[in-house]
């Protein structure tokens, strides 16, 4: 759900449409038209791996948070409806996972 602020007083509760697995959101006022962005989350189209979340620890033990992300490469590769773009992990194109176009 995205809470968008109508007016300066009432906010409304708005459900994003989904195409496919990529989401996609307003992105500018109402002022500059209706222009939406793209979405793109850090998971592998394949094995579905995302990132991984965890602390930075100082020498003087001073703990921030920290984000892994994954390895992803933008491939070309073979599936049984023809050729398309991907979003795949290092770890699938080294095991065979995918083949490319």
């Amino acid at each position: 759900m995205l809470i968008v602020q109508v007016s300066r007083h009432t906010t409304k509760e708005r459900k994003l449409p989904e195409i496919g697995s990529v989401r996609y959101h307003r992105c500018l006022p109402s002022r500059f038209g209706n222009f939406l962005e793209l979405l793109m989350a850090q998971v592998c189209e394949i094995c579905g791996k995302g990132p991984q979340f965890g602390n930075n620890i100082s020498h003087a033990h001073n703990v921030t948070r920290r984000r892994w992300n994954v390895n992803l490469r933008p491939v070309h590769a073979k599936t049984k409806t023809g050729n398309k773009r991907m979003r795949v992990c290092a770890s699938c194109l080294r095991s065979g996972k995918v083949t490319k176009a």
